[in-house]
């Protein structure tokens, strides 16, 4: 599939899920990311992130499986759970 063709079926995933949808998402993915470690250490910045990626790479990966794998795609990496936003090319 080339970019442009993977660009726009990402785009039709993010499409079929609303900004408030996704924050939901990612705000429940947090909780829980909290609960599990009892609310006890961390942060919620952290949690936050951590599910902003997770929810992203989600989202992802439904539009890999809807409109076929791209040959690469842009995620967050580690270091975007610090608060950095720095991406890195990755190939699927």
């Amino acid at each position: 599939m080339s970019k442009k063709r993977s660009s726009q079926a990402n785009g039709a995933v993010a499409a079929s899920v609303s900004p408030e949808q996704r924050r939901r998402m990612i705000a429940e993915a947090a909780y829980y990311r909290a609960l599990q470690r009892g609310f006890v250490g961390g942060s919620s910045e952290d949690d936050w992130l951590r599910a902003e990626r997770e929810i992203n790479n989600a989202l992802l990966q439904v539009a890999d499986a809807t409109f076929g794998a791209p040959t690469a795609h842009t995620a967050f990496d580690e270091q975007s759970a610090t608060g950095s936003r720095s991406r890195r090319s990755t190939n699927v």
